[in-house]
C-alpha cells in the first residue's frame, strides 16, 4: 500500500523574502511528497530487495510476504476452473452432436416424405391403370362371350345340317374352326380378366402400404421433437456451466489480486529514505515497511509576505539557487499559492501588521541530475519585469 504524505522537517525556518527593483527572492527548502510503502495483508516478510538510500526504478519488486495459503487457494481455484472448462467443452461437443443429429433427422424426414409421396403417386397411377385394364377386359370378355354364343349356335345348327348331308363338309369345317377360335378367345378373355383383377387388387394393396408408411414420418417427427428438447436441456446446462466458469475465473482473479497485494512494487522511481523492517519479521496490514520519495517530483516550498503576494501568479517562472552550487541555477515554475496566510491575523489590522502575514507557495523544479534533495535550503528568484 502506497500513501502520499508530505515530508515534515522539524526545523526552525527563518522566513525571508527580499525584493530588489526587478526581482523577488523567496527563501525556503526543497521538499518532496513522501511515499509510504506497506502491505494490505499481515504476514512474514520473506523477501526485501532494498536498503536505505537505494535508487529504485519503477515497477521493481521491493518486498514480499509469505502467501502459501493464497497460493494454495489459487491452485485449487485454477483446478476447479480447468474442471469446469473441460465440462463446458464436453457440453459444447454434446450440443454440436445433438444439432447434427437433429439435422440428420430433418434430412431423413424430408427424404422419406419425398420417397413416400412418390410411392403413393406411383401406386395411385398403378391402381388407375389396373382399373382401366380391368374395365377393358370386362368389356372384352362380354364381347368374346357374345361372339362365342353366336358362333356356338351357328355351329350347332350347321352340325345338324351337316349330319343330314344338307351342307358340304367344307362349310361345316369352316364353322367348326370358327367355333374353336371363338371358344379360345373366350378362354383368353377370361384369363386376362383374372390377371387384371389380380393386378388391380395388388395395386390397391401397394397403395395402402405406401399410405401406411406415413406413420414412419410421424415416428421421425417424434424423434425430432425429442432431439429439440434435448438441445434445449443441453443449452441450459451450457448456460449454467458457463456461469460456473465465470465464477471460478472471478475467484481466481480475485485471489490473484490478493496475491499481487502480497508484493510491493515501486509505484515510480524512488529513493528510499527509511526502512523499518527486515526479512523474517512480521508486519501488520497497513504498517509502514519503508518510506521514500520520487526524485523527479521534488519541489521548492517557501513563504512570501502579503505585500508581495500581488506580484506573483501561478505558472510564473523563476530560478532556484542552493548553497552547494552557488554558481548553478535550476529552472522552476510556481504551481501553488495558498489563499490563506500561515499566521492568523487580528480582526483589525494596521498596514504595519499586514506585513507580518506570509503565504505558502510551491514551485515545480526542472531537475534530472539528482542534485536537489529534500531538506536542502534554497532560494527561488522571480523576475518581476
Amino acid at each position: 500500500m502506497k500513501k502520499i504524505l508530505t515530508l515534515l522537517f522539524i526545523v526552525v525556518l527563518t522566513i525571508s523574502c527580499t525584493k530588489n527593483d526587478n526581482k523577488i527572492v523567496i527563501s525556503g527548502r526543497i521538499e518532496a511528497d513522501e511515499i509510504n510503502l506497506s502491505f494490505k495483508y499481515p504476514g512474514m516478510i520473506e523477501e526485501i530487495n532494498f536498503s536505505e538510500g537505494d535508487f529504485i526504478l519503477k515497477d521493481t519488486i521491493l518486498a514480499k510476504i509469505k502467501a502459501n495459503d493464497i497460493k494454495a487457494q489459487i491452485n485449487r481455484s485454477k483446478l476447479e476452473e480447468n474442471t469446469v472448462s473441460t465440462a463446458l467443452d464436453a457440453k459444447y461437443l454434446q450440443y454440436q452432436s445433438a444439432l447434427n443429429r437433429l439435422e440428420q433427422l430433418k434430412i431423413k424426414k424430408q427424404f422419406l416424405n419425398d420417397s413416400i409421396n412418390n410411392e403413393i403417386l406411383m401406386a395411385e397411377n398403378n391402381v388407375k391403370n389396373a382399373d382401366h385394364k380391368l374395365k377393358i377386359d370386362k368389356i372384352n370378355i362380354q364381347k368374346a362371350m357374345a361372339n362365342y354364343e353366336k358362333v356356338k349356335n351357328d355351329y350347332e345348327r350347321f352340325k345338324v345340317l351337316y349330319n343330314e348331308n344338307a351342307i358340304p363338309k367344307q362349310k361345316f369345317d369352316e364353322i367348326e374352326t370358327l367355333h374353336k377360335i371363338s371358344k379360345d378367345d373366350l378362354s383368353l378373355a377370361e384369363e386376362s380378366l383374372k390377371i387384371s383383377e389380380k393386378n388391380y387388387l395388388s395395386a390397391q394393396n401397394s397403395l395402402a402400404i405406401s399410405k401406411a408408411r406415413k406413420k414412419e414420418i410421424e415416428a421421425i417427427e417424434k424423434e425430432i421433437k425429442a432431439a429439440e428438447k434435448d438441445i434445449g436441456i443441453i443449452k441450459k446446462e451450457i448456460d449454467i456451466t458457463s456461469l460456473n466458469k465465470l465464477k471460478t475465473i472471478e475467484v481466481t482473479n480475485e485471489l490473484t489480486s490478493h496475491m499481487d497485494d502480497t508484493t510491493i512494487k515501486a509505484p515510480n522511481n524512488l529513493i528510499i529514505t527509511r526502512k523499518f523492517f527486515q526479512k523474517g519479521e512480521i508486519i501488520a496490514a497497513g504498517q509502514s515497511l519503508a518510506v521514500g520519495y520520487n526524485p523527479e517530483e521534488i519541489y521548492f516550498r517557501g513563504f512570501i509576505p502579503e505585500p508581495l503576494l500581488g506580484k506573483i501568479k501561478l505558472n510564473m517562472e523563476g530560478e532556484l539557487k542552493i548553497d552547494s552550487y552557488p554558481d548553478k541555477s535550476f529552472k522552476g515554475k510556481i504551481t501553488f499559492i495558498n489563499s490563506r496566510s500561515e499566521f492568523t491575523p487580528k480582526d483589525v489590522q494596521t498596514p504595519q501588521e499586514r506585513v507580518k502575514q506570509v503565504f505558502l507557495i510551491k514551485a515545480k523544479i526542472d531537475h534530472n541530475e539528482n542534485i536537489l534533495k529534500p531538506g536542502m535550503p534554497a532560494d527561488f528568484i522571480i523576475k518581476t519585469e
